[in-house]
């Protein structure tokens, strides 16, 4: 599969990311993710016998004994267990991308990444052309949640309103459940993967739209675009 074949399915309009990834760990379509600079995959290469109860044993272990390299731009396809991961935890760091970079030999287990890396929603993409064959999770809408919200907001506080105070009045709004906004029931500023706007930093999730978390770099920048297009 090619970068240019793909779909950002984070920023795909009218898409649950979750919802899609979801769908994939149950086979019913295939994602991908891009690579987003370029790293070095370690894995140690282990012997395995069988035991008596059925489990492999470890008998010998060569750490960092193989060596896989990524570039930029690389596309590798997300697996069941990674789909998993994904869907339950919204990352995968640490351990855990063990899921995202498997090896298709028994005898090698990933050990670590040559620089600190990440994979997040903003990660996942599937073929364009899959894409454009299926209805929107997000019927009868053609702008996530939080964007209908923050025109509001500047429609409300104008256009020279800080984005601090632009998200603060939709926080307000999703505290009233009687908000006249139907945008505003698809957003969530309180939840444990949430942190507060003030103490958040860029890359820090600080609201769910439609139930795809959204950092703080992406709610500032889609505000400076919306005012753009209102000015």
């Amino acid at each position: 599969m090619k970068l240019e074949e793909l779909t950002n399915l984070y920023t795909a309009p009218g898409f649950d990311c979750l919802e899609q990834i979801k769908r994939a760990a149950t086979g019913e379509l295939s994602l991908y993710m891009v690579i987003k600079e370029d790293i070095a995959i370690f894995y140690d290469y282990v012997e395995l016998t069988p035991t008596q109860d059925g489990q492999d044993e470890v008998l010998a272990i060569a750490e960092k004994a193989s060596t896989v390299y990524y570039s930029r731009g690389d596309v590798l396809p997300l697996d069941i267990l990674a789909l998993e991961e994904l869907w339950l935890h919204k990352k995968l760091d640490a351990e855990k991308l063990a899921s995202a970079f498997p090896s298709n030999e028994a005898s090698l287990r990933f050990n670590s990444i040559s620089r600190p890396y990440v994979v997040g929603l903003d990660d996942v993409y599937a073929n364009t052309k899959e894409l454009k064959g299926q209805k929107s999770d997000v019927s009868g809408r053609g702008e996530d949640a939080y964007t209908q919200a923050i025109r509001l907001a500047i429609e409300c506080l104008g256009v020279t309103t800080a984005s601090e105070e632009l998200f603060k009045w939709v926080r307000i709004q999703t505290e009233d459940f009687n908000s006249d906004h139907h945008c505003i029931q698809d957003i969530d500023c309180e939840g444990d993967e949430l942190i507060p706007y003030e103490a958040a930093k860029a890359k820090d999730f600080v609201l769910t739209s439609d139930n795809k978390p959204v950092t703080k770099k992406t709610f500032r920048e889609q505000c400076s675009r919306i005012k753009r297009k209102m000015k």
